[in-house]
């Protein structure tokens, strides 16, 4: 190999005068730092999915309805909203009918909060969805009908 000669920076008083030499252009690396970051959220919510489907597996969904949701309220533009909504119902749906009690399932009442909460998944998955239209409907019609008899 030739040897490559290093220029040393000076170490400067005032930072914001220090000068470090770069092959790009600020344009270039901000391009850089906003597709780093948007590949380092995209792994956050992957690795929240793949938690909350773990959680909701083991029967732990109170712990995989928190990862859903965060995925829901944090990371509007996932590429898998379509899966997280969907989850999302379904944990809302067994948290609305459903209390643990030791390691037994207890039967309850749905009540209204989350019929409301799994109507919100559901519309905003079908807006995102509108192909799925046949499976989602029948699901918000049920719990439409649902909340006008409680």
């Amino acid at each position: 190999g030739v040897p490559v000669a290093i220029e040393p920076v000076a170490p400067s008083a005032n930072l914001a005068d220090a000068h470090i030499p770069s092959p790009f252009s600020v344009v270039e690396l901000e391009k850089i730092h906003r597709e780093r970051k948007e590949a380092l959220l995209e792994q956050d919510a992957d690795s929240l999915l793949m938690r909350g489907r773990r959680y909701k597996s083991m029967g732990r969904v109170d712990l995989a309805l928190r990862d859903f949701e965060t995925i829901f309220r944090f990371y509007p533009g996932y590429l898998y909203m379509g899966d997280v909504l969907m989850y999302r119902a379904q944990c809302l749906a067994f948290q609305g009918v459903c209390v643990m009690v030791g390691k037994r399932a207890v039967q309850l009442k749905i009540h209204g909060d989350y019929c409301m909460l799994q109507l919100e998944s559901l519309d905003t998955y079908l807006k995102k969805e509108p192909s799925k239209k046949g499976l989602i409907e029948p699901m918000i019609d049920q719990l439409k009908a649902h909340q006008r008899t409680e």
